[in-house]
């Protein structure tokens, strides 16, 4: 597989370059395989980053924590793996991600710090996540997770996401690997009150103390692409850019519709999903199997792995993983603040309330205010009460008094009229 190599990236792409790369991923091998805590592997240098340690791998890239010489500070650095580098197309791609995510500023979106080329070597320094990936936390704590967290992840996810969307930038790959965790500084998701019917006994939350930030928009997609990018055509010519897992129907059959920012609101449904029931919901053999349950089977047993979870955030998460976009939240914003609504206990836009529930709610988030309602009708009733009483008793007093007069007004009338 792969990309052919063109005439010009063949008289770009030098041995001594691809020796670089290939000598990085034998560090980060090294560091894998190191037992010996103490010893410490031999620095490595592109351009102003020295590298410390490798901290993960990705299908395009191999991330490393290094030190900005210049700024002196920790970042994570991108490098992309050796096959990648001899594909012009493919390193244009590289860069254009971080270039689109350069562009957007949220605490839950991952910073990037710079990009560039050294020697033919493409990075990318972007903000050094500590926690790791979600995808990592998930693989350890496989149960589902607090719904209250859930809910609280999933917001701050899509208030991030909105800003790209804001300005015209659709993600297309996001996933628990494309979620990092990094020690919260302000307003962490931390554990809290499920938003639940029932007390729910789901274990711990995701990265507690820690902030989520969503990075790695390799796929993305931006309105003010020229139509002549050959990037841009090469994801309108067939191309199925995305995680099967995580894919939407659209993104697999075009005649649904549309990639959109309902799209990356149908990915954001399946974090949710996998957060609240502790799977994947779409996880055939291979990835053609995959993509066949997409199309062809419907998500309507959501309530099945949700038992004893809130109808409200059940009827979010459905409207997220609707079949057609047109169905479901148009943007993430729109996701974020349904969710916001559960947090606060408000109706949703997802599932209205009666008015008889819309009572019932008030009534449970106000309650003294409903017990000094109550106790002025109450007084009022009873004021009513007397006030009735005290009118009714003079009008008594004045038919006992004519039934009195009335024997003796009799008497002295003339025996004639008696």
């Amino acid at each position: 597989g792969g990309d052919p190599i063109e005439p010009d990236d063949q008289a770009r792409v030098r041995p001594e370059q691809v020796d670089l790369l290939l000598k990085l991923h034998q560090l980060g091998a090294a560091w894998r395989e190191r037992t010996d805590p103490g010893e410490s592997p031999r620095p490595t240098r592109i351009d102003r980053f020295e590298l410390v340690r490798e901290v993960g791998q990705g299908g395009f890239a191999a991330v490393y924590e290094a030190t900005d010489t210049l700024l002196r500070r920790r970042v994570a650095l991108k490098v992309p793996h050796p096959e990648a580098l001899v594909s012009g197309e493919m390193r244009r791609r590289f860069l254009r991600g971080a270039a689109l995510a350069a562009r957007l500023t949220h605490p839950n979106l991952v910073t990037i710090h710079d990009l560039g080329e050294s020697e033919g070597v493409a990075f990318i320094a972007e903000e050094l996540c500590s926690g790791g990936t979600l995808a990592a936390w998930l693989e350890r704590h496989p149960g589902p997770v607090d719904p209250r967290t859930a809910a609280l992840v999933v917001t701050h996810l899509a208030e991030g996401l909105d800003v790209g969307h804001d300005q015209g930038i659709i993600h297309r790959d996001i996933k628990p690997e494309n979620v990092l965790l990094v020690p919260a500084t302000g307003d962490a998701v931390r554990p809290a009150e499920p938003v639940t019917a029932r007390a729910s006994a789901a274990g711990t939350a995701p990265g507690a103390g820690f902030d989520v930030k969503l990075g790695d928009f390799g796929l993305g997609k931006a309105d003010d692409e020229s139509s002549h990018d050959p990037l841009a055509k090469s994801t309108r010519a067939g191309a199925r850019p995305g995680t099967p897992a995580w894919m939407a129907p659209e993104q697999i059959d075009r005649a649904i519709g549309a990639v959109s920012p309902a799209t990356d609101v149908h990915a954001l449904g399946l974090i949710l999903d996998r957060l609240l029931t502790g799977r994947c919901r779409w996880a055939g053999p291979t990835d053609s199997d995959t993509m066949r349950m997409i199309l062809l089977r419907e998500p309507e047993a959501i309530e099945g792995g949700m038992k004893g979870i809130h109808r409200d955030l059940i009827a979010v998460c459905r409207k997220c993983l609707a079949r057609s976009p047109a169905d479901r939240y148009p943007r993430s914003g729109a996701l974020a603040a349904d969710l916001s609504r559960i947090l606060l206990g408000v109706p949703t836009l997802a599932r209205p309330l009666s008015a008889w529930e819309r009572a019932c709610r008030f009534a449970i988030r106000r309650p003294a205010l409903i017990v000094a309602t109550a106790v002025a009708m109450a007084a009022l009733v009873g004021c009513g009460v007397a006030l009735r009483g005290w009118s009714v008793q003079p009008a008594a007093a004045a038919r006992q008094r004519a039934l009195v007069r009335r024997p003796a007004a009799a008497q002295h009338l003339p025996r004639g009229l008696a």
